[in-house]
């Protein structure tokens, strides 16, 4: 008598398969974390520098003083009557601290940094953000560039 073989995949062969898949994202999953997070900051930052940049780029296109303003929940350009307001956002979890700034950035009609009342800024200005895994810089020149550098986590405490 012949018996037929049934194909297919025992119970314990299944188990062992689930256990393996478990035990691999159990170990994935830390380095998973700390990728998100540098990934937040690191985002943080360029938007910054992409806000200011758009900030230069408007105060030359109009001739006009454009004011980059601090809020609760990260960076806008507003107060202007004809211009929109944009905003950069800060994720949650990170960190940001203001280096050599005011409350505010100001951009002359030239796409210069200047203080409130117009006069021009020699110094450059930062902003830090900071995570558990990374930390950005958004260095803003007087000489109109603006780059986004990493920088030691100590610099943020």
């Amino acid at each position: 008598m012949l018996s037929k073989r049934v194909n297919g995949f025992t119970l314990i062969e299944l188990l062992t398969v689930i256990a393996l898949i478990g035990i691999v994202a159990s170990l994935a999953m830390p380095s998973f974390t700390q990728f998100i997070s540098k990934n937040k900051t690191e985002a943080a930052a360029n938007d910054i520098s992409s806000l200011v940049r758009k900030a230069r780029r408007l105060a030359v296109l109009n001739a006009k003083t454009i004011r980059v303003s601090v809020t609760n929940t990260g960076f806008e350009i507003k107060d202007q009557k004809d211009i929109p307001n944009m905003q950069a956002v800060i994720p949650e979890g990170i960190k940001f601290k203001k280096n050599n700034i005011g409350t505010d950035l100001y951009f002359n009609r030239k796409g210069l940094l200047s203080s409130a009342d117009g006069v021009l800024l020699t110094q450059s200005s930062s902003i830090s953000f900071c995570s558990d895994q990374v930390s950005k810089e958004v260095k803003i020149k007087s000489s109109m560039s603006v780059e986004v550098a990493t920088i030691d986590n100590k610099s943020c405490n």
